[in-house]
């Protein structure tokens, strides 16, 4: 059996953090998009996800090669903010979502 590299299970964890986020949909109306921000996306569990990402990279740090590693510090930090936008948004939906 194969062990994931370590690019790959960085990636992972990316897409799965990712994953959390996209549900929010654009294109629906501004009512239901409010609706969605504030129902199906934990932001929490974005959050949770980064902090894990961030541990694993500095678990592995000298596993990474140094240009590797800054390039994921840079997608981590990414991350964060979209997670803290969000977040934001979220708050917004909230504060403006009449049930």
């Amino acid at each position: 059996m194969n062990k994931p590299t370590l690019e790959k299970q960085t990636n992972q964890m990316l897409d799965e953090a990712l994953e959390i986020l996209v549900k929010y949909d654009y294109k629906a109306p501004k009512k239901e998009r409010y609706k969605n921000l504030v129902d199906k996306i934990e932001i929490s569990n974005a959050f949770d996800k980064v902090i894990e990402i961030r541990q694993f990279m500095l678990t592995n740090r000298e596993e990474y090669k140094q240009k590797k590693f800054e390039r994921y510090c840079t997608h981590v930090d990414l991350l964060a903010k979209l997670c803290e936008d969000i977040n934001n948004m979220k708050f917004y939906a909230i504060s403006h979502l009449k049930y």
